[in-house]
């Protein structure tokens, strides 16, 4: 590799850790840097990773369009692995969106790709994801089991971390809170094993609610206001529209109705501001339900 290579490569790894850090703006000027190299690998990378910080900040049309230029390069040079990954981050802007019809058939096409068992058991995980946002729960139990095991297979830990905490999402919307719990401390230890700190946070605020269904609602606002402060301060919109909602949810349990209202309000504001249509909808129908129309 040519000694730019080297230092474009080094660029690159500098913006994966300052990604997972939730360190945002440094982690896209390395990954911008990085994408002007000479080399088209690292390039297709870097974009694919640029469109992963723009999901995390909502802005969703520069994500998708990042997706796009990191396929289009990766296609262009054969660049088959990173042009499957590239294919998962336009997907997971779809999820995003509560987009969940456009997202499968990118997911289908990964496994139509590839043999690696690590890409195979992120298309199959976020397969699982979209089925179980479209309630087809018997889908996404056969989805997350196979994706599992190929995560397994590959010895992949941040994808045995989040097959965790999705399978405890999974139990929990099921009605199963107590095996729902097991499963999400077991990945809160697994991500905390590899420093994924925005992961750590996705699954306090998962626990946070099996603590609410308990009626624990110290623990759950503790787990739940600690999980909005990192989302807050890393600047994803979308995660702290869920922590409201379930802030929400928590007072409103308590008969604490305008603490309630506040938090839907706050969460439907955000929601309309960066076009987050399925917490809209759902944050709509909380506030008209349990406290008359919203506005």
């Amino acid at each position: 590799m040519p000694e730019g290579g080297h230092v474009a490569t080094q660029i690159l790894a500098e913006g994966i850790l300052l990604d997972r850090l939730a360190l945002y703006d440094r982690a896209l000027e390395r990954y911008r840097a990085a994408a002007a190299s000479g080399d088209p690998a690292i390039r297709a990378e870097a974009l694919r990773r640029e469109s992963g910080v723009y999901r995390s900040r909502c802005e969703w049309d520069r994500a998708i369009e990042a997706a796009h230029e990191s396929a289009y390069i990766a296609e262009s040079y054969e660049l088959t692995d990173i042009f499957t990954e590239a294919l998962n981050a336009e997907g997971l802007v779809w999820l995003a969106r509560g987009e969940t019809h456009r997202a499968p058939a990118l997911f289908h096409r990964m496994l139509a790709l590839t043999q690696s068992d690590r890409l195979r058991g992120i298309a199959l995980q976020n397969l699982g994801t979209a089925a179980a946002m479209r309630q087809l729960f018997g889908d996404a139990e056969a989805y997350f089991f196979e994706s599992h095991e190929c995560f397994e297979r590959a010895d992949y830990p941040r994808g045995i971390a989040v097959a965790l905490n999705n399978c405890g999402r999974f139990l929990l919307d099921r009605g199963q809170p107590d095996l729902a719990l097991e499963r999400f401390e077991r990945a809160r230890a697994a991500a905390q094993g590899i420093d994924d700190i925005d992961l750590v946070a996705l699954v306090t605020l998962n626990t946070a609610e099996c603590y609410a269904l308990a009626d624990d609602f110290r623990r759950a606002e503790e787990l739940v206001t600690t999980a909005l402060g990192y989302f807050t301060a890393a600047g994803n919109h979308w995660r702290r529209i869920e922590c409201l909602r379930l802030f929400g949810d928590i007072r409103l349990r308590q008969r604490d109705l305008a603490t309630a209202e506040r938090a839907y309000r706050h969460g439907l504001e955000l929601a309309r501001a960066i076009a987050a249509r399925a917490e809209e909808r759902v944050l709509t129908a909380r506030l008209e339900s349990a406290l008359g129309p919203a506005n």
